[in-house]
């Protein structure tokens, strides 16, 4: 018997937030997606977790603080490194910030209060996914920095869980940057056009099994399905 709620945690996949473009969900979207993620397991109702939202020009202030942060923090970053710390969040019309907060209870342990943070997130995520946006749980640098920390006011038992991106599909993928090593593996096969800069556009057929490394700094062409469409993860090597 069909069964649409295993038919979706099933389907769930996450998206490289190379990949995201506008628009992102409504406000309407955006409460249930969060009364989504505040439906977790949650010992002794502590509320170990709440949200940060980041849209239109907010993302921009972030990055400039991201920028100064990096610069701050690491030895000689290069003007290409803060140039893209400054734009990391437009990759998205839509960043959340779950911030876990553990709070002191004999009977809620730490880990346990983490774990409902986590649970969270994938909520989040999967309601996000339900709706018909993709999304990218992601955290990075800028999840364990103390200057990040400090700009986003956390209190001392606060700390930044996840950077959640979202992106609606059906949409064309632009032309990006890729900014870690990469293995795309595909689960479908389907035909991809790619349209490089300055080139003539291409069809490449994708089977099921086939394997792509993506080096870090590979210019990616803008991509559209033409058959299929194909199905692929996308995992970023740390």
């Amino acid at each position: 018997m069909p069964n649409p709620t295993l038919d979706l945690l099933l389907a769930r996949r996450s998206v490289s937030a190379n990949s995201l473009t506008e628009p992102g969900p409504s406000a309407a979207e955006l409460e249930l997606i969060l009364r989504a993620a505040s439906r977790v397991p949650d010992h002794k109702k502590l509320v170990p977790w709440r949200f940060i939202l980041f849209q239109g020009a907010a993302r921009a202030e972030l990055g400039k603080v991201l920028a100064q942060v990096c610069a701050a923090e690491e030895k000689d970053p290069g003007a290409f490194r803060l140039e893209n710390e400054a734009k990391r969040f437009l990759r998205a019309p839509l960043v959340i910030a779950v911030i876990s907060r553990v709070v002191k209870n004999p009977a809620a342990p730490e880990w346990e209060q983490i774990l409902s943070a986590g649970a969270a997130c994938q909520n989040l995520s999967v309601a996000a996914t339900a709706l018909g946006y993709g999304v990218q749980w992601i955290t990075e640098w800028c999840a364990y920095s103390d200057g990040v920390r400090r700009a986003l006011r956390l209190a001392e038992n606060e700390r930044v869980a996840v950077w959640d991106v979202t992106w609606i599909q059906g949409q064309q993928i632009p032309r990006r940057q890729q900014s870690r090593d990469a293995v795309v593996i595909f689960l479908k096969g389907g035909v991809i056009r790619q349209s490089p800069e300055g080139a003539a556009v291409s069809d490449t057929r994708r089977n099921v099994g086939d394997v792509l490394f993506v080096p870090a700094g590979t210019d990616l062409p803008s991509e559209e399905a033409t058959q299929g469409p194909p199905r692929a993860v996308f995992i970023e090597l740390k």
